[in-house]
């Protein structure tokens, strides 16, 4: 959808709506990214310091944060490709 701007009668702009609601999407997305990294190193700190026996715990929140990782790579890569 495009969105034209008046100014005395004259359109003086065009903008691409949609893509502006895209990237405040991928924003947001990137915002849900970043906090679940910062949870996931809060948790893996957390079970680390509960010992040896709780290191399952341990490698599966490094997995929750490497998955997460990828997900901000992604997004950031789309923005700066301007394909969102």
């Amino acid at each position: 959808m495009i969105h034209w701007m008046w100014e005395g009668g004259n359109v003086t702009e065009a903008r691409n709506v949609d893509a502006l609601q895209d990237k405040d999407r991928a924003l947001h997305e990137m915002i849900e990214a970043l906090t679940a990294i910062q949870l996931g190193a809060s948790a893996y700190r957390n079970w680390l310091a509960k010992g040896p026996a709780e290191a399952g715990q341990a490698r599966q929140c490094l997995g929750d944060i490497l998955d997460q990782t990828s997900r901000l790579q992604s997004v950031v890569e789309a923005l700066l490709r301007e394909e969102v």
